[in-house]
């Protein structure tokens, strides 16, 4: 199921404020865990944003929780 998921992550990610880039792997590594989905998140510079770091990574963990709701785990 991870990997029909994976361009909704990324286009759920595009739409949280900050966020300029959303790039999604699904079983990559030596490992290939298919129940694994990487995620990296690139946000406007600081001295361009208002929020915090952390408050734009809460807010992807909502977002990421609500386009993936098998999600166990989202760190």
């Amino acid at each position: 199921r991870s990997p029909r998921r994976s361009p909704g992550c990324a286009a759920a990610l595009r739409a949280v404020p900050d966020v300029t880039l959303a790039f999604v792997t699904v079983s990559a590594g030596s490992r290939q865990r298919s129940n694994l989905i990487d995620v990296y998140v690139g946000l406007t510079p600081k001295s361009e944003r208002d929020r915090h770091q952390e408050h734009a990574m809460d807010n992807a963990r909502a977002v990421l929780a609500r386009a993936v709701p098998e999600a166990t785990e989202i760190a």
